[in-house]
């Protein structure tokens, strides 16, 4: 999980990983400093929107907001 930003609010740049099997929380190192990979392009252009990692499996990317600032409520799997 990681926070909300807003002009007022510069979030957070800590990320969390929940152990759904047990419901415990591990902090993850900075992202800002990670190793990043391109993805293949979206169908959708968004920003704000979620995803989840599932092992062994695609990711899903969820919601999020469209280029004109309207919300989505489409889900893309990236595979």
């Amino acid at each position: 999980m990681a926070g909300w930003r807003s002009e007022n609010n510069p979030g957070s740049k800590r990320i969390d990983l929940m152990d759904l099997a047990t419901g415990q929380f591990s902090s993850l190192p900075d992202m800002i400093k990670a190793r990043w990979s391109l993805l293949p392009p979206m169908i959708e252009e968004r920003s704000r929107c979620a995803s989840v990692n599932i092992p062994q499996s695609d990711a899903p990317v969820i919601g999020g907001i469209e280029r004109n600032r309207l919300p989505l409520r489409s889900t893309e799997l990236l595979t």
